[in-house]
Parts: C-alpha cells; structure tokens; sequence
C-alpha cells in the first residue's frame, strides 16, 4: 500500500480543502516552520489507517497530543469553527480510505469508508489521554516519532520489532562500523530484574565480568536510530512517516539512515514519507540514490509545503 494524493478539510492549520499530490518511493517534504509540514504527515497517518478497531483512538490520540498536551483543549481547537475534520486518501492500486470525524464535544464521531465497505463509530476524548506517548502502532502505516524514544521500556519494545525479524545482529554490525565509541559493540540483551521489570542491555567485547551497561546510557542518536531501525523492519510493503529523522544525528549516522530508507524501499516495499529542516540531509539522501543508478533518483520526490490564508 502506498500514497497517492491526500486531500485533507478543517485539520489543524489546513482551514480549506487542500489535495496534496506526488508522493513516491521515498518523498521529501521540505519547507519553513509553519508550512504544513507536520500537519501533513499527521494527516496522512490518520489518513491511511486501515481500520477502527483497537487501533484508531490511538492513532487519534498520539495525533492530537503529540504537539503538547493541554487536556481536551488540544482536541477542541483541532477542529475549526465546529466544522468536520476530512481525508481523503488515494492509495496505489485503485484503493481508498475516507475519514470524516466530527466533534461532538466530549467525543469524536468517526465515519470510515474504504473500497470494501464502510463503519460508524464513537470515540470519547477521555479514552485518548493514555495513547499520547505512544510509539507502537500495529498495522502497515507507521508514524516514527523520535522525540519520546528515551522514556521507559519503549527500547524493549523497539529491541523486541527487530529481534522479531532477526534483525539484532545487522543493526549490531551497522552501529559498531559507523562509530568508534560503539565498535567493540556486540549485542543486545533483556534481562529480567529481580523487581520484575525488564531491562534491554548493550553488551561490548572484552568487558569486565559482571558489567551492566543499559541501553538508557547509549546517546540519543544511537537510540533513535535504533528506534528507526526497528520500526521500518516492521513496516513491509506499507507507509513510514518520519518527521526530521536526522535530528541528533551525526553525518554518519544521517548515511547509515538513508542506507536503512534504501533497504526499505526495495527489499520491503516501503514507502517512506519525511520531513526535514536539513539540506545536508536532502543532498545525502539524493548522492546515495544517485549511486545506486540514475533511475533510482526517479524514485525521490521533493515537495515543497507552504500554507496560505488555510490552503496547503
């Protein structure tokens, strides 16, 4: 499944109809603050969600709070002037989602419909307030957002994606090349702790017997990256979403992360979707393609964003 065009209503800052178009393989939304560009990307998360059920009130939830959460608020002033929030998304193939949601005042109505058919259903706001630091999504539509990585037992999970997939020892190999600090780096371990909790360590060669070294104590853009990793190796054949994923990256890591969106594209079948501030980071991700062969630069796209008077 991959996007199309979106046409997005009444979501956030996008006031009037606005159908946005030419997403590829890889897109690259570029833009100054305030051009739509995260509105964007939640919008095509909500978008292109499969289904309602167990999956969409956190989908709804991590979208309205991950911005700030100022309560109910949040919510309320999503909506513009009491009007319905729509997308529209084309997806390859002929397919379709529609998402209409209205604004109730304690709660959410959603109407969904797709090719296969269609469903009503209500979502209180007070369900949402345990979705907004969410960082796993079930489903082939994936939204990487790199700003909650550090908070409790979201590396477990992260570590859990990939060892899944037996990913552990190539991403292993992948941090241990590009960073001297990590090259005696070997493995990944869980480790059960006598108060019951689980605890991911990083284990290095010849260190000293006994030695704990948590995955917590790794740098932000280790753990990001591993973040990353894990989530795109769960998201064959579907849409990632990633917003400035080179933020706290060092340049070889920002190299290693196009070298995870190329794998993904064509070995999985992923479409990745992100945003950046960074030129450096656009020239990278352009210089690898290119080396792959010319045709493959036929695969990025490059859009820019900008919001007039409501209009992207």
């Amino acid at each position: 499944m991959h996007l199309e065009k979106i046409t997005i209503e009444n979501f956030r800052g996008i006031t009037q109809s606005s159908t946005v178009s030419g997403f590829n393989k890889m897109t690259i939304l570029v833009g100054p603050n305030n051009s739509g560009k995260s509105t964007l990307l939640e919008s095509i998360f909500l978008g292109t969600c499969e289904r309602l059920s167990g999956n969409f009130d956190r989908i709804l939830g991590f979208v309205f709070y991950r911005r700030g959460d100022f309560g109910n608020a949040t919510i309320s002033k999503t909506f513009n002037t009491g009007k319905n929030i729509l997308f529209d998304a084309r997806l390859s193939k002929g397919n379709f989602v529609k998402i209409e949601l209205t604004n109730q005042g304690n709660s959410v109505l959603l109407h969904y419909s797709t090719n296969t058919g269609g469903s009503q259903g209500g979502i209180n706001y007070n369900q949402l307030s345990g979705s907004k630091n969410f960082l796993k999504f079930f489903g082939n539509v994936q939204f990487i957002d790199t700003k909650a990585v550090t908070q409790n037992k979201q590396l477990e999970d992260i570590y859990r994606d990939f060892e899944s997939q037996n990913k552990t020892q190539a991403f292993v190999k992948m941090l241990s090349e590009s960073s001297q600090a990590l090259s005696k780096l070997t493995d990944f371990r869980l480790s059960l702790e006598e108060d019951g909790t689980t605890v991911l360590f990083a284990s290095f060669d010849r260190e000293p017997p006994n030695h704990r070294h948590p995955a917590y104590f790794l740098g932000d853009g280790a753990k990001k990256l591993m973040q990353i990793f894990g989530t795109i190796a769960n998201c064959k054949d579907g849409i990632c979403l990633l917003e400035e994923p080179e933020a706290f990256q060092h340049p070889k890591y920002s190299n290693l992360l196009v070298k995870i969106f190329e794998d993904a594209i064509y070995k999985n079948n992923t479409q990745i979707i992100l945003c950046t501030h960074s030129l450096e980071f656009v020239d990278s991700i352009l210089e690898n393609f290119n080396e792959l062969g010319e045709d493959k630069l036929n695969d990025v796209s490059i859009l820019q964003t900008e919001l007039v008077e409501g209009k992207l």
